[in-house]
């Protein structure tokens, strides 16, 4: 019985210790310095669903990058011609595309690695809500900055022998879809990490642990201008 007893401390010790490095690293920056530039003229929104989901909103088309010419939007619903932003977002297919939070799906999806999907929703533009339960940070880029940006999210999609990205069938909302995308899903690369990965690629600051949406959200930082609003996109 000592001998089990000795063996959980011995656990509860370890799971302690991850938790503590885990915070750490929430709170923790990859950046500390940056050196500051003026030409940052390419505004991009980083979303954060009820403090479990980011995504990162980006034009449909400015002199950097056209969605149009690597996206049908008339996939993303009837109103693609009105569509000023697109969001993206990664995930695990099986429970992005099921919307599955009983406890057994939610245990596969964080010990047992499993395929992706990308979840693209057209948008017009935010709609500012002080009551809102989605947080929004507009953050400012430079042109080098938002093409790297651009050009990562497009390689996420899982293209065919003929290049075209694959849609697989209506998303979460009536102007979504869900696509294939590259990369396994796994406690260790979860959506937020997909969404620090895209915002370190452009240049802009993350934590060290990125699992959490609250830690990507707030350590968000860039050399450009930045600024933080709440906002409540209402699906139609």
């Amino acid at each position: 019985m000592k001998k089990y007893k000795k063996i959980g401390r011995f656990l509860v010790r370890i799971g302690l210790g991850f938790l503590a490095v885990a915070i750490i690293g929430a709170f923790t920056p990859t950046k500390w310095f940056y050196s500051q530039q003026s030409d940052c003229n390419f505004p991009i929104y980083v979303s954060n669903v009820n403090n479990f989901h980011t995504e990162i909103m980006v034009p449909v088309t400015n002199r950097v990058f056209d969605w149009q010419q690597h996206l049908n939007l008339e996939q993303l619903g009837r109103s693609a011609e009105r569509y000023e932003y697109l969001s993206f977002g990664w995930g695990d297919r099986q429970f992005f595309m099921n919307a599955a939070f009983d406890p057994i799906s939610i245990f596969d999806v964080l010990f047992i690695p499993g395929p992706s999907v990308m979840h693209v929703w057209g948008r017009v533009q935010p709609k500012l809500n002080s009551e809102s339960d989605i947080e929004i940070r507009k953050v400012n880029l430079s042109e080098s900055q938002y093409a790297k940006l651009a050009q990562f999210i497009n390689n996420s999609f899982d293209r065919s022998v003929d290049n075209k990205v694959t849609y697989l069938r209506q998303g979460l909302y009536s102007d979504s879809g869900f696509y294939n995308a590259k990369g396994t899903y796994s406690a260790l690369r979860t959506c937020n990490a997909w969404t620090a990965e895209a915002l370190r690629i452009a240049d802009v600051n993350t934590p060290v642990w990125t699992a959490l949406a609250p830690a990507v959200m707030k350590q968000i930082d860039c050399n450009c201008n930045r600024s933080s609003i709440n906002s409540h996109l209402a699906s139609k």
